[in-house]
This record gives structure tokens, C-alpha cells and sequence, in this order.
């Protein structure tokens, strides 16, 4: 780059004779002004980038040369107003720190270093931190000062909260109330301890400083605890359970938590120790009890205050089928109760109280229920607060079961008792009735009149034979089986059924004409039908369809899965269309005391009693039900094969046996005394009467050799018969004696032969039977004599 320049030379008169020209290169100043251009370009690139404030100062003149736009942004005011007013950047100056900055000034203003703070417009504090330095010429005079200034508010913030973190580290470090100390990673010697570790291991401060974490631990745990240490650099934290060694040799267990840190400059580890030796014993401890309350049969649970389960032992396992895991956290409430009503009422109560003990109705995990004698006992805190509820739980279902069923067979030998002395007046009342028909029927009559007194005959019987079967069921008397005619059960509950059961219920009964007939006892056979269609009834509230079919059946022993000789069965089928029995409860159905039906509305006895009759009868029973599709219940009965003899029901009596003998009739029912004596009168024998046990003492007592039979009651009042026995015996052993009783028991049976009586009449009975066991007795004595 070159600069030309020409200027023309001319005469005298002014007429151009030459040109003069001269060249300048201007190639180096080029290059220096566009050098300087470009700097200038990268300074102010430089100054107005840079998060520093940077500025120019003419001390001289006293005035701001440049500043960069950052100042705005550090110092709150505008360049504009600095650059008028060199000291206008002073205004916002903390007025604490003002004197400070202006003694700076004073000394050296081209050399500062100086941090202090700014008060901003908003009232907001900005640290800064100024350095200035002089810039000078070719000859050192200064000729002005650049300024730098950093916003340091961060920093000064941070170191303030590291100072204070630092101060509070030391604070928790030496006043924390768990042992303390660091150690260094390499040699492990003791850095620093607190007060804490100083007081719980017995070693001073000094001590711990000379000593290293070796000297506190048993030697052989040492090597867990280098391993441990060696892969701490890996893990940084970490925390386990240690051994270590107070001063006084005493072995303690210590939770440790332990981390990395820079102490002073090195690597270290800083600890925080709990000694956990008695929490250990006591959780020990807390094992032992454990393992004992798991040996305990009682269910022992805890629970919470919001009915949370916290703790469940073995008893509880056994007793509700729930696992320890699944039981603790569920609520009681939901795991234990169909009804949660009674659990709160019971809850309320135990925190009121403090305790309680009572009955309770709960389920197992199949649902089952179960009665539970309770025992509840609020838990406090040390200071009195509640904090759960410990719960003692005994099974009492078999026990309150057992208790129910003795209750039912209390009532029922109650029952038995009423029975019994009903049944010996009704004896006493039939009687003389069969005795007098007997009579009446020896006489001449017209066979219309026979037929009257065959069918009250017969009436009087059924009478008998019904107080017969109650006694049976009440008192557990055996009974004599005969001929049974199943059509004439069938048509008698065919008529029942019809004018009892609900007209909602269609009865259908069919029987084969070929039956077999069976031996046994038609009472206890009506009864077992009659059982069974009841039950059918109540399956079906909404009517239904109820049916009974009698057919006969060829069985071989194999098929009836029982060892018997008949082959010919008799098949009784009782079908319902009602709601059916579950499969769950069908094993249990023929349980005694077991029911499905509410309290009040069955006793549990009616299919117990349907089996033991069966068995009884050498007959069995099948049932077939599903649920919501009716129930069958089939009974076989074995058929009696020997012909039964002619049923004449109108034929004359046959006459009996007499004779002159003088009989003593004991008895204090009037009636009853003067029918036999009439009976045996009219066939020929001498009668005697006396109207309990001390007159018929009496008597025999004045006519041993005359009586030849006693015939006596065994209940009677002022003396019964079995006194009455024993006295006639003292007077002569060889007495013979007919005993005879409306109420008849095995015990009845049993202390009467064990007296030596082998012949007994149960009431009421009828002429031919009386003189047909006169008739034996006294042939007895013949043959003796």
C-alpha cells in the first residue's frame, strides 16, 4: 500500500512546463492500524463478554475511559452516569464498607484489592471483589488504571455456609451423644474421637490418639475387619454389626456406621457406633419368650391400636389356619370376624377398662366358625399411653359343643322321666281295660259284638304300644319285634301328611303288592318314615313334589357291603324336589346333635335316631342329594322269609289253664286289683288283695302256707315293691313272685333278676298273658314238688 502524490511546475506565465510526483509506502502503518483495530475489536469482544467488570480510569482527569456493559448487571447503576461521575459507583457501596474503599483510594488508587459489599436499589447485598492496576508509558509514568471486579456473592455465600457446616459438624461430632471417631484409611490410627466414645469406652482422649482401631476389636475378628476396610474404598458406606473391647476388658456388640472423608488432607474413616449389647440380650430374650408362647395351645396375638396384627404365635397358626406371614399386618377385624360389631364394642371395652375376658363368635380361614374364650389386656406405654392389645385366645367349639349336647340329653332324660311317669299311669289306666276285654270276650256274643270288642282290643293295644315307644326313646327300653305290615305305615302317614303338611307339598306314595313282609317294631319304623318326610318338608318352604315308593329287592352280600343271610330286601325311597343338602355337610347329616336348622327348630336327633333304628332292624340307609335338586334317602330292610300264622282277628280266645290256688294280688291301683281279681276268679283260683308292700306283708305274714303267688307292682307308695320282696323273702325264701310294673327299665330289669325274680309282666297286659304266666310259675312249683 503506497501513497502518491504530484504537483505541476509552470512558468512565469503560469503555463504548466513539468509534473513532480513523490510516493510514501504505507504498508507497515496499514498493517499497524488494522493490528490495532483488530485488538481494540478483542478487547471490547473481551470486556463485554467476560461475566467480570473490567474498566479504564484516568487518574489524571479524574474520569472513566471505558466500562464494560457487565457493570450495569454487578454494580446496579448505569455506565452513562459513571461515565460523567467517576464516583458514582460509591453511592451503592454498603456504608459499612465505604471507608474501607476510600482508604484504598487514599494510599494507592492504581492499586487496589479490596472485597466489600454493595447495597443495591431492591435493598439486595452483592459481595464484589476490586483489583486495579496502573499502566504506564515508555518512561513509567502512570498514564491511567484498569480496573477488574468480580460478583463474589456466591462464593462468600458458600464459604459462609461451609464455615457454618463445618462449625456444625464439629458441634454434632463432639457433642453427639454415640460414640464418635475418625481413622486413618491406611494406618488406621485414631484421628479424632468425641466425648461420647471418651466416656463409653473408658479410654482418654490421649489414649485414643496413640492407639488404632485394632487395639479395640477381639483378635479374631481382625481379619473380617481388614477385609472389611480394604473393600471400604469401593463402598464407601457401609455398616455392620462388631465386636469391640472397652478399657475394662468388657466385650460389647456395636452397630457401626462408617463412611470416606478428607481429614486433614488424607484419607480417612469416620464412624458412628451404637452399642446395641442390650438390645441384643433383650431380643434374645424376647426369642426365648417367643419360642415359649409358640409352645402355648392358647392363640396369643397382639394388635395394634388401628386393629393392626403384630404379633401371631404357633397357637394361633394352629387354631385360625392363617401363617404367621399372612396374618401379621391384616386387621383383626377383617381376618377374625363375620360381624365386626361385636369386636368393637369389645375393643371399646378393653380400652375403657383396661381388660377384658368373655365368649366370642369368630372364623378360622375356611371359614369355619368357632366359640373362643377370650382373654384381652391393653398394653401401655412407660408413660401410661395405650399402645396395643394383647388378645389370649382358647378354643372352647368342641367344649361349648359337648356342653350343648349334654344339655339336650339332660332335657331329653328330663323328658324321659316325664314320660316315665305318664307312661306307668297310662299302663295303669290300660290295664284294666285289656284285662276286663279279655273277660268280656270269654262270654257269649253275637258276632257284631266280638267285632266291637276286638277292635277296642286292638285300640288298647295300639295305647299300650305307643306309651311302649315312648319309653323306648326316652328310656332306652328294648322293644320285641314283629310281624310289620309296611302298607298300613304307609297309608297311616299317607292320611297325616295329607291333613298336616302344607297343601303346597304334592304326596305321592306307591306300594307293590309282593312285598315281603319285615320283622320289627312298627312305632319305631313309622316314626323313622315319619322323620324323614318332615325333613322333606322343611327343604321345601315353597312347596314341592314328595314321594315315598316301597319295592323289593333280590341283594347279594357283596352288593350291601354287609354279612347277612337274607337276600331279600325291602326298599323304601323317600324322594323331595327341595333345596337339597351340600356336599360340604353330608358326611356329618346322620351325626347326633347336628343341624342345619335354627335354634328352637331342631334338635340334630331326627337322622341319628332314623340310623340307630335301622341298624337296629338289621337295615341300613342310603342318601343321594345335590344341591338345589332334591334329596333321596333309600332304606333297605331285610325281608322275613317264614310265613306269618293265620290272622284270625275274630276268633274265639282259646280257654286257659285253671286251677284253685290262692294268688296275692299287690297293687295300689284299685282298678287294677279288682279286675285280675276277677279275671283269675273266673278261672278258678282264690284271690287275696292288698293295696301296697306293708299290707301285703301283713297278710303273708299270717297265711305263709296258704299263699301260693304274689303277684306284685314294683311302684307304690308307703312301701314299692322291691322292699315288698325283700320282707316276703324273710318270711319265706321260697316265695314265688310275679313282678309287674308299668315303667320298665334295663336298671328295672336288672335289679329284679338280680333279686331272684325270673318272671316279670309289663303293664298293661292281658288275660291271656297273666294266666299264661300263672300258668308256668305255678307248674314250676308241681314239677318241684
Amino acid at each position: 500500500c503506497v501513497l502518491n502524490r504530484g504537483f505541476l511546475i509552470c512558468n512565469k506565465d503560469n503555463e504548466p512546463i513539468r509534473m513532480v510526483g513523490s510516493m510514501i509506502d504505507l504498508t507497515e502503518r496499514k498493517n499497524a492500524e488494522q493490528a490495532l483495530r483488530a485488538s481494540e475489536e478483542r478487547f471490547r469482544e473481551m470486556a463485554e463478554t467476560i461475566e467480570d467488570v473490567f474498566w479504564i480510569w484516568d487518574g489524571q482527569q479524574n474520569r472513566i475511559l471505558y466500562a464494560s456493559p457487565r457493570y450495569e448487571a454487578v454494580f446496579g447503576r448505569s455506565r452513562e452516569e459513571l461515565y460523567q461521575d467517576a464516583t458514582s459507583f460509591q453511592r451503592n457501596i454498603h456504608p459499612d464498607d465505604l471507608p474501607r474503599l476510600q482508604a484504598a483510594v487514599e494510599a494507592d488508587p492504581h492499586s487496589i484489592e479490596l472485597e466489600y459489599r454493595l447495597l443495591l436499589p431492591n435493598e439486595q447485598i452483592r459481595w464484589v471483589s476490586v483489583r486495579t492496576f496502573p499502566v504506564r508509558d515508555a518512561t513509567g509514568k502512570v498514564i491511567h488504571s484498569v480496573g477488574v471486579g468480580r460478583d463474589i456473592t456466591l462464593l462468600v455465600q458458600t464459604t459462609e455456609q461451609l464455615r457454618a457446616s463445618e462449625q456444625q459438624y464439629r458441634l454434632l461430632f463432639k457433642s453427639n451423644p454415640m460414640p464418635m471417631w475418625v481413622f486413618d484409611h491406611e494406618t488406621l490410627a485414631f484421628l479424632a474421637v468425641n466425648d461420647a466414645a471418651i466416656e463409653h469406652y473408658g479410654y482418654s482422649e490421649a489414649e485414643f490418639l496413640s492407639m488404632t482401631v485394632r487395639d479395640i476389636r477381639p483378635a479374631e475378628d481382625l481379619p473380617r475387619m481388614e477385609e472389611a476396610i480394604a473393600n471400604s474404598l469401593k463402598h464407601k458406606q457401609d455398616s455392620g454389626l462388631w465386636r469391640h473391647i472397652k478399657k475394662d476388658g468388657t466385650l460389647i456388640d456395636v452397630d457401626t456406621s462408617a463412611d470416606n472423608i478428607i481429614f486433614n488432607g488424607q484419607k480417612a474413616r469416620i464412624v458412628l457406633a451404637k452399642d446395641v449389647t442390650a438390645h441384643l440380650q433383650a431380643e434374645a430374650q424376647v426369642r426365648e419368650q417367643a419360642a415359649l408362647l409358640d409352645k402355648a395351645q392358647d392363640a396369643i396375638i397382639v394388635r395394634d391400636l388401628t386393629h393392626r396384627i403384630t404379633y401371631w404365635n404357633q397357637g394361633a397358626e394352629r387354631l385360625y389356619g392363617w401363617s404367621a406371614k399372612e396374618a401379621i399386618g391384616r386387621n383383626a377385624d377383617e381376618l377374625l370376624y363375620k360381624d365386626g360389631g361385636i369386636y368393637h364394642k369389645t375393643h371399646k371395652q378393653v380400652l375403657e377398662n383396661g381388660e377384658w375376658f368373655g365368649e366370642l363368635q369368630q372364623v378360622d380361614k375356611q371359614g369355619r366358625d368357632l366359640r373362643i374364650e377370650a382373654r384381652w389386656t391393653l398394653v401401655r406405654e412407660q408413660d401410661g399411653t395405650p399402645k396395643s392389645v394383647l388378645a389370649i385366645n382358647t378354643d372352647i367349639t368342641g367344649r361349648k359343643q359337648l356342653e350343648e349336647q349334654f344339655l339336650r340329653a339332660q332335657r331329653i332324660e328330663s323328658i324321659g322321666t316325664l314320660a316315665g311317669g305318664i307312661a306307668h299311669d297310662l299302663n295303669n289306666v290300660l290295664a284294666p281295660i285289656l284285662l276286663a276285654l279279655t273277660m268280656l270276650k270269654q262270654k257269649p256274643r253275637t258276632a257284631s259284638e266280638l267285632k266291637l270288642l276286638t277292635i277296642m282290643e286292638n285300640s288298647a293295644n295300639h295305647g299300650a304300644d305307643m306309651v311302649r315307644q315312648v319309653l323306648s326313646f326316652a328310656r332306652g327300653e328294648e322293644r320285641q319285634h314283629t310281624i310289620v305290615n309296611l302298607g298300613q305305615i304307609v297309608q297311616e302317614l299317607d292320611n297325616l301328611i295329607r291333613d298336616t303338611f302344607d297343601r303346597s307339598i304334592q304326596f305321592q306314595a306307591s306300594v307293590d303288592d309282593d312285598l315281603p313282609p319285615i320283622l320289627g317294631d312298627s312305632t319305631q319304623i313309622h316314626q323313622v318314615l315319619l322323620n324323614l318326610c318332615v325333613n322333606a318338608r322343611d327343604a321345601m318352604p315353597n312347596g314341592g313334589k314328595l314321594e315315598i315308593s316301597i319295592t323289593s329287592l333280590a341283594l347279594e352280600t357283596q352288593q350291601i357291603g354287609v354279612v347277612d343271610q337274607m337276600s331279600r330286601y325291602v326298599v323304601i325311597k323317600i324322594t323331595d324336589s327341595g333345596m337339597g343338602i351340600p356336599a360340604a355337610i353330608q358326611d356329618r347329616i346322620f351325626d347326633p346333635f347336628f343341624t342345619t336348622k335354627e335354634v328352637g327348630k331342631g334338635t340334630g336327633l331326627g337322622l341319628a335316631t332314623v340310623q340307630v333304628v335301622l341298624k337296629n332292624h338289621g337295615g341300613f340307609v342310603h342318601m343321594d342329594s345335590q344341591e338345589g335338586h332334591g334329596t333321596e334317602f333309600t332304606i333297605y330292610l331285610p325281608g322275613y322269609e317264614e310265613d306269618p300264622a293265620p290272622n284270625n282277628a275274630f276268633a274265639t280266645p282259646p280257654m286257659f289253664h285253671s286251677g284253685d290256688e290262692v294268688v296275692l294280688v299287690v297293687d295300689d291301683d284299685e282298678g287294677i286289683r279288682f279286675i285280675i281279681q276277677e279275671t283269675l276268679a273266673a278261672f278258678g283260683y282264690r284271690v287275696l288283695t292288698a293295696a301296697d308292700g306293708a299290707e301285703a306283708v301283713a297278710i303273708y305274714q299270717e297265711r305263709p302256707q296258704e299263699i301260693d303267688l304274689v303277684i306284685t307292682d314294683m311302684m307304690m307308695p308307703v312301701m314299692d315293691g322291691f322292699t315288698t320282696i325283700q320282707h316276703l323273702r324273710q318270711i319265706n325264701p321260697q316265695v314265688k313272685i310275679i313282678a309287674a310294673s308299668g315303667l320298665i327299665s334295663n336298671d328295672t330289669l336288672s335289679k329284679v333278676k338280680d333279686m331272684g325274680i325270673k318272671h316279670f309282666l309289663q303293664k298293661p297286659f292281658g288275660a291271656e298273658t297273666l294266666l299264661k304266666i300263672i300258668a308256668e310259675i305255678l307248674a314250676e312249683k308241681s314239677i318241684s314238688s
